[in-house]
């Protein structure tokens, strides 16, 4: 019987999908969780991972340089907000998965959505009018408050220029 680790360095120098599709049987997270970091994992491989019960495994699978806008999509749907957070912060997400991302019932991942570079109008209109007020503060771009403001005086606002107001 091979061991677990022999299992991992099977799955890790594998050449085709198949070897990865039978990896993700495996009773052993790990064996699974090396089949969803391999390189050459596609999409199907991908998105079967986002069944799997490890939460570890589908977080890989979102994580993955190779994951398809149908494995956000499909990623999006999941119980795991870590997961879905994920999803919405890949670099590749397209505009269907960031719009989705932006109706979640989670405000960190309509955080995510409105945060992500690649946001659509729809998107940062709808965080704007979010509940919370991270994910309105997100699709404003604001910075974070500073610690210690420095105080400003109200003499130093009115210096310079005066403004006329023609009535």
């Amino acid at each position: 019987m091979e061991t677990i680790d022999e299992r991992v360095a099977e799955v890790q120098h594998a050449r085709d999908e198949g070897v990865l599709m039978r990896a993700l049987e495996d009773p052993c997270e790990a064996v699974r969780f090396a089949a969803v970091q391999h390189a050459r994992a596609d999409e199907g491989v991908l998105l079967r991972a986002l069944e799997d019960d490890g939460f570890e495994v589908r977080f890989a699978a979102v994580r993955h340089e190779r994951a398809t806008e149908a494995v956000l999509l499909r990623a999006l749907e999941g119980a795991d907000w870590e997961v879905r957070w994920v999803a919405a912060q890949n670099p590749r997400a397209s505009e269907a998965v960031l719009l989705r991302a932006a109706g979640d019932d989670d405000w960190r991942v309509r955080y995510a959505a409105a945060e992500h570079p690649r946001a659509p109008v729809e998107a940062i209109a709808r965080a704007i009018v979010d509940p919370d007020w991270q994910v309105r503060r997100a699709a404003l771009a604001l910075p974070e408050p500073a610690q210690d403001p420095e105080p400003v005086e109200p003499a130093a606002v009115l210096e310079g220029p005066a403004l006329e107001i023609a009535f």
